[in-house]
């Protein structure tokens, strides 16, 4: 099998095969490879659990606070109690640790689930919230805006909900999996989501911005979207920023289009339908936010 291409990043470069050697589960440090998870795991049964995916630069967690803040207000949401120094341990201890074991200090990719205990919906959930500890190498690009604008599409025959899990990062992510295969299908970079009101939340893995004569705009929470760290320091650093429902007709009508994730940071949409746009209010967002490293 040969080497996959980024699917919202096509400047970069394309990413080695690499066989992740350890993973940490709860606080243990184990091979990859082997058995980790029983099958009664409930994350892993019904999709109860949050996930953060971080961009980790020479040990240090970029947007710590944020990615730890969001997990704080996921966990709450499903009901998961945190033992004393659940978080600091887990930011300042654990992933660290998982980083140093693979050996990628440089810059790499961490995704923490956190899940809730083992067996049926109604067993009582005595043993809290658990985690596991994930990290693979990203490019040195990664965070550079893309030379090559993105081809995105509308994702058909899903929809997402906009009731008090939507904003969540959650393990349940069966939609955005089926939103891939459209993409791939259809040779785009990826596949814009629908709300169940026709209104476009999000894409598979990104946040969602237009432009349209200078002003900017986004879904607001409302709309089903999920709350993305880079979504949260734009809106921040441009007050401006407009908060409303964008429909198909808003991004055929655009001048930019672009996508933000904690990762990727942000990537301009070139194509979208036979639409073609450019991206100079997108190259001076990724411009600043990655001057805030």
């Amino acid at each position: 099998m040969g080497a996959a291409v980024c699917p919202i990043c096509p400047h970069a470069r394309t990413f080695a095969a690499h066989n992740m050697a350890f993973i940490n589960l709860n606080g243990k440090l184990l091979p990859a490879s082997g058995p980790a998870i029983p099958v009664d795991n409930r994350c892993f049964r019904y999709g109860y659990g949050i996930f953060e995916t971080m961009l980790v630069k020479h040990g240090c967690i970029c947007f710590a606070d944020r990615h730890r803040n969001r997990m704080k207000g996921g966990l709450d949401v499903l009901g998961l109690k945190r033992p004393l120094h659940f978080d600091r341990d887990l930011f300042d201890r654990h992933i660290p640790a998982t980083v140093k074991k693979n050996g990628l200090g440089e810059a790499c990719r961490v995704r923490v689930q956190l899940f809730g205990g083992h067996g049926g919906i109604f067993d009582h959930l005595s043993d809290g919230v658990q985690f596991v500890i994930e990290c693979l190498p990203v490019s040195d690009t990664v965070t550079h805006l893309n030379e090559n604008g993105l081809v995105v599409g509308i994702a058909e025959g899903i929809a997402k909900t906009t009731d008090t899990t939507a904003n969540l990062k959650a393990c349940n992510a069966m939609i955005y999996v089926l939103a891939a295969n459209q993409a791939r299908e259809h040779r785009w970079n990826d596949a814009l989501i629908p709300n169940t009101y026709g209104r476009i939340a999000e894409s598979t893995i990104a946040n969602l911005f237009l432009v349209k004569d200078g002003v900017v705009s986004t879904p607001p929470l409302a709309e089903g979207c999920v709350a993305g760290i880079i979504r949260e320091v734009i809106l921040e650093a441009m007050p401006e920023t407009v908060c409303r429902p964008i429909s198909t007709e808003d991004l055929l009508d655009a001048d930019e289009i672009f996508l933000t994730n904690a990762v990727k940071r942000v990537k301009w949409v070139r194509t979208f339908g036979d639409n073609q746009y450019h991206c100079e209010v997108a190259k001076h967002i990724a411009a600043a936010i990655n001057e805030m490293e």
